[in-house]
Protein backbone atom coordinates (compact mmCIF):
# COMPACT_ATOMS: atom_id res chain seq x y z
CA UNK A 1 0.00 0.00 0.00
CA UNK A 2 1.37 3.43 -1.10
CA UNK A 3 0.29 6.14 1.27
CA UNK A 4 1.65 9.32 -1.13
CA UNK A 5 -0.14 7.30 -4.05
CA UNK A 6 -3.46 7.44 -2.01
CA UNK A 7 -2.99 11.59 -1.15
CA UNK A 8 -1.91 12.37 -4.78
CA UNK A 9 -5.07 10.89 -5.71
CA UNK A 10 -6.89 13.09 -3.11
CA UNK A 11 -5.28 15.92 -3.96
CA UNK A 12 -5.17 15.71 -8.51
CA UNK A 13 -7.81 18.41 -8.33
CA UNK A 14 -5.84 20.83 -6.22
CA UNK A 15 -3.73 23.24 -8.61
CA UNK A 16 -0.34 23.52 -7.69
CA UNK A 17 1.28 25.82 -5.65
CA UNK A 18 2.98 29.00 -7.31
CA UNK A 19 6.84 30.69 -6.28
CA UNK A 20 4.31 33.58 -4.32
CA UNK A 21 2.54 30.99 -2.04
CA UNK A 22 5.95 28.28 -1.42
CA UNK A 23 7.53 31.95 -0.50
CA UNK A 24 5.04 32.17 2.33
CA UNK A 25 4.89 28.88 3.32
CA UNK A 26 8.75 28.71 3.59
CA UNK A 27 8.79 32.03 5.62
CA UNK A 28 6.02 30.64 7.99
CA UNK A 29 7.78 27.46 8.42
CA UNK A 30 11.48 28.64 9.35
CA UNK A 31 9.99 31.55 11.09
CA UNK A 32 10.63 31.28 15.00
CA UNK A 33 7.92 31.91 17.17
CA UNK A 34 8.25 33.14 20.48
CA UNK A 35 5.33 32.26 22.57
CA UNK A 36 7.00 28.74 22.99
CA UNK A 37 9.45 30.30 24.80
CA UNK A 38 8.17 33.62 26.85
CA UNK A 39 5.04 31.55 28.21
CA UNK A 40 7.14 28.88 30.00
CA UNK A 41 9.91 31.70 31.39
CA UNK A 42 6.79 33.94 32.57
CA UNK A 43 5.61 30.70 34.59
CA UNK A 44 8.90 29.94 36.10
CA UNK A 45 8.96 33.82 36.53
CA UNK A 46 6.07 33.58 38.57
CA UNK A 47 6.65 30.57 40.80
CA UNK A 48 9.35 32.16 41.86
CA UNK A 49 8.08 35.57 42.65
CA UNK A 50 5.67 33.35 44.55
CA UNK A 51 8.39 31.38 46.37
CA UNK A 52 10.40 34.29 47.42
CA UNK A 53 7.06 35.89 48.78
CA UNK A 54 6.38 32.75 51.03
CA UNK A 55 9.66 32.12 52.37
CA UNK A 56 10.60 35.81 53.00
CA UNK A 57 6.38 36.21 55.17
CA UNK A 58 7.44 32.96 56.83
CA UNK A 59 10.86 33.36 58.02
CA UNK A 60 10.57 36.71 59.59
CA UNK A 61 10.42 36.52 63.52
CA UNK A 62 7.27 37.56 65.23
CA UNK A 63 7.55 40.95 66.02
CA UNK A 64 7.55 41.47 70.09
CA UNK A 65 4.90 44.59 71.37
CA UNK A 66 5.54 46.00 74.30
CA UNK A 67 2.16 45.69 76.27
CA UNK A 68 0.50 49.00 77.17
CA UNK A 69 0.34 49.95 80.92
CA UNK A 70 -2.58 48.83 82.75
CA UNK A 71 -4.14 51.59 85.06
CA UNK A 72 -5.10 50.39 88.14
CA UNK A 73 -8.34 51.27 89.35
CA UNK A 74 -9.78 50.97 92.82
CA UNK A 75 -13.58 50.36 93.04
CA UNK A 76 -15.86 51.43 95.78
CA UNK A 77 -17.70 48.08 97.22
CA UNK A 78 -21.01 50.47 97.52
CA UNK A 79 -20.48 51.45 94.09
CA UNK A 80 -19.89 47.99 92.80
CA UNK A 81 -22.79 46.24 94.79
CA UNK A 82 -25.53 49.61 93.75
CA UNK A 83 -24.43 49.22 89.99
CA UNK A 84 -25.26 45.68 90.38
CA UNK A 85 -28.57 45.81 91.76
CA UNK A 86 -29.72 48.37 88.58
CA UNK A 87 -28.51 45.89 86.35
CA UNK A 88 -31.05 42.74 88.06
CA UNK A 89 -33.81 45.68 88.93
CA UNK A 90 -34.11 46.08 85.10
CA UNK A 91 -34.54 42.58 84.22
CA UNK A 92 -37.84 41.12 83.54
CA UNK A 93 -39.55 38.88 86.60
CA UNK A 94 -39.04 35.21 85.59
CA UNK A 95 -42.47 33.76 84.83
CA UNK A 96 -44.17 32.04 87.36
CA UNK A 97 -44.85 28.09 87.00
CA UNK A 98 -47.80 26.66 87.36
CA UNK A 99 -48.86 23.85 89.65
CA UNK A 100 -47.76 20.71 87.90
CA UNK A 101 -44.65 22.13 86.25
CA UNK A 102 -41.19 22.01 86.93
CA UNK A 103 -38.11 23.72 87.22
CA UNK A 104 -35.04 22.98 85.32
CA UNK A 105 -31.47 24.51 86.85
CA UNK A 106 -27.87 24.26 85.42
CA UNK A 107 -25.15 25.80 87.57
CA UNK A 108 -21.40 26.13 86.28
CA UNK A 109 -19.02 26.83 88.58
CA UNK A 110 -15.48 27.58 87.50
CA UNK A 111 -12.50 27.62 90.39
CA UNK A 112 -10.59 30.66 90.05
CA UNK A 113 -7.40 29.15 91.20
CA UNK A 114 -7.14 25.68 88.93
CA UNK A 115 -9.93 26.73 85.93
CA UNK A 116 -11.72 23.54 87.09
CA UNK A 117 -15.24 23.66 86.00
CA UNK A 118 -18.01 21.55 87.75
CA UNK A 119 -21.58 21.24 86.45
CA UNK A 120 -25.06 20.87 88.42
CA UNK A 121 -28.02 20.44 86.82
CA UNK A 122 -31.45 19.74 88.59
CA UNK A 123 -34.96 19.70 88.00
CA UNK A 124 -37.70 19.80 90.87
CA UNK A 125 -41.50 20.49 90.63
CA UNK A 126 -42.97 23.56 91.70
CA UNK A 127 -45.54 21.70 93.63
CA UNK A 128 -42.61 20.02 95.77
CA UNK A 129 -41.56 23.65 96.88
CA UNK A 130 -44.63 24.17 97.40
CA UNK A 131 -45.92 21.55 99.94
CA UNK A 132 -42.03 21.74 101.74
CA UNK A 133 -43.13 24.71 102.68
CA UNK A 134 -40.21 26.67 100.28
CA UNK A 135 -41.97 28.92 98.53
CA UNK A 136 -45.24 30.23 99.79
CA UNK A 137 -46.56 30.35 95.90
CA UNK A 138 -45.48 29.08 92.25
CA UNK A 139 -42.72 31.01 90.64
CA UNK A 140 -41.19 32.44 93.75
CA UNK A 141 -37.35 31.55 93.68
CA UNK A 142 -36.41 28.98 96.22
Amino acid sequence: MDDLKILAELRADAPLPDADRLRGLRRRATRRRRWPVIVPSLLVTAVAAVTVVIVASTSRAPEVRPLPAVETVLLNSETVLERAARTVEKRAAAPEPRPGQWQYTKTLNVQPADGRTTTQEGAVFADVFLAAGIVDRPGDVP
